[in-house]
Formats: C-alpha cells, sequence, structure tokens
C-alpha cells in the first residue's frame, strides 16, 4: 500500500488566502493522484509470451483500490491491494518482485510511489503559486 499524507498547516491572521478554495484544491488533487495511480498501478504490461494458452483473468487488476480519507484538517490518500483477491501480487508488484515480472514490464509499488509522489507535489506546488501570486 501506498499512502500519501497531507497536514494543514495554518497561514497566520495577516495571511490573505482563500483558505476555504485551497482546502478544495488540495482534496481535489489526492483524489485525482490517488486516482490515477490506482490506474497507473493497475494497467496490465502487454503479454509477452505469444505462444501460450494462458488467458488474463484481470483479478490483479481487479485488486487495486484507491481511497481518500479526511479527519479534522489532514488528508490521507491511499492505493492498495487486495491480498485476498490476488494473493501472489506481492511477487508481481510487490516492494520486491520476482525480476520475471519486472523484466516483463510490470509496475511495482515502488513505481507507483514515486509517481503519485511526483505528482501530489507538482500539483501542490501548482496551487500554491496560485495562491501566492496575489
Amino acid at each position: 500500500m501506498v499512502d500519501i499524507r497531507v497536514i494543514a498547516i495554518s497561514p497566520g491572521p495577516n495571511a490573505r488566502i482563500d483558505t476555504r478554495r485551497l482546502q478544495i484544491q488540495v482534496q481535489d488533487l489526492m483524489r485525482d493522484t490517488v486516482a490515477n495511480g490506482n490506474r497507473f498501478i493497475a494497467r496490465y504490461p502487454a503479454q509477452k509470451l505469444r505462444k501460450t494458452k494462458y488467458r488474463r483473468t484481470n483479478t490483479l487488476k481487479r485488486s487495486w483500490s484507491f481511497r481518500v480519507r479526511q479527519g479534522g484538517r489532514d488528508i490521507t490518500g491511499e492505493v492498495g491491494s487486495n491480498s485476498n483477491i490476488a494473493p501472489y501480487n506481492k511477487y508481481v508488484q510487490g516492494r520486491r518482485p520476482v525480476r520475471i515480472f519486472r523484466q516483463a514490464g510490470w509496475k511495482n509499488v515502488q513505481d507507483l510511489e514515486e509517481r503519485m509522489v511526483r505528482e501530489f507535489n507538482d500539483g501542490l506546488d501548482a496551487i500554491i503559486q496560485e495562491h501566492t501570486r496575489r
């Protein structure tokens, strides 16, 4: 599972920031980041073995889900795989995937984490720039 957590920092009393708008933008950014992350990790690479009779079941894809939780001033986005649906996922897309899956083009949770952190940070930077240019 990959988590991103944001803890609010209150602006000073003289700050002229629309905090409600800022909060909504960060919530939207978190929701978009985890939804994009879920799509990224659930995407199957092209099947390399053409002569096999194996048919993909898409079980691994269905095991991935995401959620955004908000408690007080904190917001947390999670993307995770249900090991009850696909217990073999740790070998395919886990922190230490089996080399054959990596070579076949499967993305793993480290790829997911890098992508989500980069996307969220870039989006947050843009939001902050927008609010501080006023």
